[in-house]
């Protein structure tokens, strides 16, 4: 079996941040610090033996400041939502692109094999690679609520199109909700006992909504990474099996 290394992480863009008052707005009110504080991490994972780096909620100009730093060390591949954050207060937020993304690097050989805007949600939506030709690796967005019955579904078939997947991404759902729409062939990670992966709000508790899930293969271990406040969720890493 083949190991795969993957770390999911949403790095809240800076409108939703700023519009629903998230707590790393006020630790980091210059964003361009905050830009450097995710691109470090991305780096590190990459550097560090990680196959495969999925983001979700980047705004564009998160996604220039990591193709400027990781250069032709890792394959980026993006699907970038028809839906643009705008501010609800009129002062402009500090980006100079605000368009909304979905990030997947890689250091390994790959090729873009799906990428997807959902038809119920403008800013949400999938990306899909592939490694070697057999293995996937999705990186989603789900929405909450009942939207995301037909959107899970959409993810299922994107990663059961291959041999064996690793899905990963923010699924705003717990573990046997999503477990429970992909199917009995698929392993989510079991967080309990770590960490919460959407950190604590000024209204609401902590839970973990963002999750691995392997198909066609056994998912070893699945890590919270406290992220130092840098996002509103911590990043998961999952350590997967595929393959014979």
């Amino acid at each position: 079996m083949e190991r795969l290394r993957v770390v999911t992480w949403n790095v809240l863009h800076r409108v939703h941040g700023e519009n629903w008052q998230e707590l790393p707005i006020d630790a980091f009110p210059d964003e361009r610090e905050r830009t450097r504080g995710v691109v470090r991490r991305v780096a590190e994972w990459l550097d560090g033996g990680v196959d495969a780096v999925c983001l979700q909620e980047a705004s564009g100009d998160l996604s220039a400041a990591l193709d400027e730093a990781l250069g032709a060390r890792a394959r980026r591949f993006a699907h970038v939502y028809p839906r643009v954050p705008k501010p609800r207060t009129p002062a402009p937020a500090p980006l100079g692109d605000p368009r909304e993304l979905l990030l997947t690097f890689t250091a390994r050989p790959a090729r873009q094999v799906e990428s997807a805007t959902f038809a119920t949600d403008p800013g949400k939506g999938l990306l899909a690679i592939e490694l070697g030709g057999v293995i996937r690796i999705v990186n989603t967005h789900v929405s909450s609520g009942p939207r995301r019955d037909d959107q899970l579904a959409r993810v299922r078939g994107a990663a059961t199109a291959a041999g064996a997947a690793v899905v990963v991404g923010d699924f705003n759902a717990p573990a046997d909700v999503v477990g429970a729409a992909l199917g009995v062939e698929f392993a989510v990670s079991d967080l309990r006992g770590q960490p919460p992966t959407r950190s604590a709000s000024r209204s609401l508790p902590g839970k973990c909504i963002d999750h691995v899930a392997a198909f066609g293969g056994e998912l070893a271990a699945a890590t919270v990474i406290d992220v130092g406040g840098l996002s509103d969720h911590n990043a998961v890493l999952g350590d997967v099996d595929l393959g014979a």
